[in-house]
Parts: C-alpha cells; structure tokens; sequence
C-alpha cells in the first residue's frame, strides 16, 4: 500500500480515494470475488433472464394472434349464404309459354298470368317465367303490382321485430322488374378475321301502375315471375331491385338506402333454353305438349 500512496505522493484528494479502492480490491480478492468477476456474473444473469422473458414473449404472441383470429370475419359464403354454394340473390328460368295478364284480378289469390277477367282488357304475350331466389339470411323487400293475400303471402317476423307480408315460398305474383340494354360492342367473328359491332339497343320502356305495395321474401324461399319474352332479345336483361331487411325502417325513407339489382340476360336465356333441346325433340310434332314439357324439365334443374 505504501507503493500506491508513494505513487501519489504530493497529488492531494487523490490519496484517500485510490487508498479507498485498494482497501475494496484486497479485500474481494480475500474472499474470492474479484472485480473482474462482475461482469461475468452479470453474463450469467442475462442468460439466465434470456429464458423466462422469451417464454412469456412467446405466450403474449400466442394470446395475440388468438385475439386475432377472433376477429377476423368467417367466409361469407358460409356466414351470409344459405347455400355456399350458390349467389346470395339470384335468378333462374323457370319456363316458357303464354301469359294472360291484367292490371286487376279476380280474386287476390289467382296467379297474374291466368287472369279470368272479361270486363277489362287482358294483355296476352309470349311470356318467360323467372324465379327469384333469396339464398341470403335476410329477408329481402321486392314490389309488387298488386295487394296480395293468404296463400300467397303470410305473416312474417324481421329479425328486428317488425311484423311484415312474407311471400310463400314457391308461389307466383306480379314482381316488379324493368329492363336495361347492353352497351358498348359486341366481338364477332367473321371470314375476315375479328370484327367489333357497336350495340345500338334501346331498353323498351315498361308500362305500369304508379302504384306497388311492399312484400319481403324470407330467408331460403322464391317467387316466381313472367316477363314478356320480347324484353330477352339480344342485348337486353331483366331486373328485379331489392333491398335487405336491415335497410328498410319505419324511420328512414327508403330514397336514403342503397338499391341492389339481380339481373337474369338474353345470354342465360339462350343456354337455358339450349339445355331444353332434347327435351322438346323427345315430343317432337305433337301438339300441345311442348309448353308442358319446357314447364317440366325446370325440374331438372
């Protein structure tokens, strides 16, 4: 020690404290502890800690993708649709045939294509039967021309309590639809190579009653439709416009929700029809039994 204070000698405030340290190391060293042994143990502990934190890291990883996962929404197709497999609303043909149609029934309960009227004017045309069908697990609200009444519709409970006409599953009723006509060209092909016609059609414009009533079609059920078949030309597609239960209230006008269309095409039409070939070839010349036969073979759909 007396080196270490010689080393020192005339620097004063140094003395004590370099003495101070000395006096700690010798006596570390006594009991087997150096100063150099700090960091070795501080090593140790790091490592030791290492361990435990990366295990309860690992765990909040866990919970928090868990927290994740239960937050992120199912397949629609599985949460929204009654069947995954279908669309959520759509349209199918049904047949073809001819429509008696008037704007007034006879009774409530007849369907609008087999009006019996003779007091009135009856408007017959070639008609196409459409289906609408509702694979969502909402009821739908449609217009329709007229007020219908049981069997036709029933009493019906929205998921927000409100009591509503819902339509019976299967049934047919005077839905509201309207027409729109294709735009921009159409491809074909020619002995010259690709050519692009210009589609220049105009949607006919539909005559109706300024009047409808609101019917809702529940959750899995359909209704079945006629439109004239001349609004299925070339270029042109029906629909039918609906909103979801959710968006309709006694509150809110319907001017402020959002409108959806399902449409059914000329070209949905065509293969329908394709599909009813070998149908009608079966009964090929025999009078009376084609229509019959087209209404059948929906079945096989």
């Amino acid at each position: 020690m007396t080196r270490h204070a010689e080393q020192f000698n005339g620097r004063e405030g140094e003395t004590a404290t370099l003495l101070w340290r000395f006096l700690v190391n010798s006596n570390l060293c006594v009991i087997g502890f150096a100063p150099r042994h700090l960091n070795r143990w501080a090593y140790y502990l790091v490592a030791m800690l290492k361990i435990p934190i990366s295990i309860f890291l690992i765990f909040c990883g866990v919970l928090s993708i868990s927290a994740q996962h239960k937050n992120v929404p199912l397949d629609t197709r599985k949460t929204v649709r009654v069947d995954e497999t279908k669309p959520a609303i759509y349209l199918e043909f049904v047949k073809i045939g001819t429509c008696r149609h008037a704007e007034s029934f006879t009774t409530l309960t007849e369907n609008p294509c087999e009006s019996k009227r003779t007091d009135i004017k009856v408007d017959t045309f070639e008609a196409v039967w459409l289906r609408l069908r509702n694979n969502s697990r909402w009821a739908i609200e449609l217009k329709a021309g007229n007020i219908y009444s049981s069997p036709k519709t029933e009493g019906y409970g929205l998921q927000d309590g409100r009591g509503r006409a819902g339509i019976t599953d299967g049934v047919e009723m005077d839905i509201e639809y309207d027409v729109e006509a294709e735009r921009g060209y159409d491809r074909i092909e020619t002995e010259n190579g690709t050519e692009y016609k210009f589609i220049d059609v105009q949607a006919p414009y539909i005559k109706r009653m300024g009047v409808s009533f609101q019917v809702f079609l529940p959750p899995g059920r359909s209704v079945i439709f006629a439109v004239k078949r001349e609004y299925l030309a070339k270029y042109l597609s029906v629909f039918v416009q609906y909103v979801y239960e959710w968006e309709t209230s006694e509150k809110i006008t319907a001017f402020e929700e959002p409108k959806h269309r399902v449409y059914f095409s000329n070209y949905k039409l065509e293969k329908a029809l394709e599909k009813l070939k070998p149908y009608a070839q079966q009964i090929n010349g025999r009078e009376g039994e084609t229509a019959s036969l087209l209404s059948m073979a929906l079945v096989k759909f």
